[in-house]
């Protein structure tokens, strides 16, 4: 397609260029990669921030063990506010991460995807209420809460688990220009998470079940910052790329009002794309 003046009148107003308005369809791109890249960054943060404030806590508790003891002893006696906050800031943030997931992951394993989105998000909310039912300590009978924050926690876990494996499913015809080998990665954080959910389940009468449990939640934990580093490079690219295009876009439009001609517009503007190849671009990035 040929960019004329005709066809600016559509993104300029009064003569004016408009690319900066709300309507402007390469600004709604940016503002999209701008989002994409946010809630990739909460899938960096969440375990980050959730391993620093368990180490912090484990250090404020007296003879508190990393071997012998679960994280969730955290959430229970001095200083418990520390690790229900944490896990009610893990749970917002993962699903935060789930909606940048929604708009970053291809389009084409539609069912796929939105399992992904809402088993990411299942998890976060079974780790919210894991650290809210923590705060009932007192209020109900102790088996209650305890029986309520065990559950919640293996929902979390269990669902975050079935998220890596059907991550995995849902770049069955994804870029490998862009995703590489993240993909193969996800099938294999999967099922080494859920190797280790049984050696935990086998350990939990043993005196080191704290360093168990430890070890399987790294893997998902790990995943999260892995997945998250991976879609705000993606989104920064594309970003960089839409931004390109743009300013291509326009200088193409006013080359065209000078001159109503086809072809390579190699000018002193530095630009070297045909119109048609502009129209290559955009499709590409639109994929």
């Amino acid at each position: 397609m040929k960019i004329t003046t005709n066809t600016m009148k559509g993104f300029d107003k009064g003569g004016s260029r408009s690319a900066l308005c709300s309507g402007h369809p390469f600004q709604r791109k940016n503002n999209n990669r701008a989002f994409q890249r946010m809630t990739a960054w909460a899938g960096i943060i969440a375990p980050i921030l959730f391993t620093f404030l368990v180490a912090v806590e484990s250090l404020l508790r007296q003879g508190y063990s990393q071997i012998c003891n679960y994280v969730s002893e955290l959430g229970v006696g001095s200083y418990a506010i520390i690790q229900n906050t944490n896990f009610i800031i893990f749970g917002l943030l993962s699903i935060l991460f789930a909606l940048g997931l929604e708009a970053s992951l291809p389009a084409s394993r539609g069912r796929s995807k939105k399992g992904v989105v809402w088993l990411v998000t299942v998890s976060g909310l079974g780790v919210m209420f894991a650290g809210v039912t923590l705060l009932f300590i007192g209020v109900f009978p102790d088996d209650y809460v305890f029986g309520a924050h065990t559950l919640t926690t293996f929902v979390a876990f269990l669902t975050l688990i079935a998220s890596q494996l059907l991550t995995w499913r849902a770049l069955k015809n994804g870029d490998d220009a862009l995703w590489g080998h993240y993909r193969t990665y996800s099938l294999v954080s999967g099922l080494v998470a859920l190797a280790l959910l049984f050696v935990l389940i086998y350990t939990l009468g043993t005196a080191y079940h704290g360093a168990t449990e430890r070890a399987f939640i790294a893997v998902p934990l790990i995943w999260l910052a892995i997945t998250g580093t991976k879609l705000e490079s993606i989104a920064k690219i594309k970003q960089t790329q839409e931004l390109t295009l743009r300013k291509a876009t326009e200088k193409l439009s006013d080359i065209n009002e000078e001159k109503e001609s086809e072809g390579p517009q190699a000018t002193a503007l530095g630009i070297d794309h045909s119109p048609e190849e502009v129209e290559k671009m955009k499709m590409h990035m639109n994929m």
